[in-house]
């Protein structure tokens, strides 16, 4: 037990890090281009994005995310190891964090950071407003859980299961064909 909470608080940080680090640089680098940025591998990349979330200050988080189980929890977190940023996030179901995002863009307003939901982020990819970035924390997730152009990495995973009551169901045994 204890393990495996040590390990969910270790994926949960990882998924910090991988949401917010890349998006912060590109508007006060003027020399280097927003893909340069969040694509950087170099030794002292965390600094540099460190240097630049302290000029910028804030992060603009549109998810679809529990509020109070994950959410919160994760902005709580975050700010405890970034103090000098702070997180702002709306919250809606995929389809309007997707049509904010694209609303927002269309009217040439680029205020939000991170957008997380699986289905709202294939609307916004499609619709061209994905920035690719690399994340040294990527590299232990299996191929199935990134993208492998770069545009996104899986920061939860729901397991869907059966449940029955055996005494209110049929008599065909589980696992055999009728």
């Amino acid at each position: 037990m204890a393990t495996s909470r040590r390990a969910m608080i270790r994926a949960a940080y990882a998924a910090l890090v991988i949401i917010f680090t890349p998006p912060f640089l590109p508007r006060h680098l003027p020399a280097a281009s927003v893909e340069s940025i969040a694509n950087m591998k170099s030794a002292d990349r965390q600094k540099v994005l460190v240097e630049g979330a302290k000029k910028e200050g804030k992060v603009i988080f549109y998810t679809g995310l529990i509020v109070d189980q994950l959410v919160r929890p994760l902005k709580d977190a975050f700010e405890k190891e970034y103090p000098f940023l702070q997180v702002d996030f709306f919250r809606g179901n995929s389809e309007a964090v997707a049509q904010r995002v694209l609303i927002e863009y269309q009217a040439k307003k680029y205020d939000v950071d991170v957008v997380s939901g699986s289905a709202a982020t294939g609307m916004v990819q499609r619709a061209g407003y994905m920035q690719r970035f690399y994340s040294p924390e990527l590299a232990a997730y299996p191929s199935g859980l990134k993208d492998p152009k770069g545009f996104w990495g899986s920061t939860n995973v729901y397991f869907m299961t059966l449940g029955y009551k055996r005494t209110k169901t049929c008599s065909i045994p589980v696992g055999k064909a009728r």
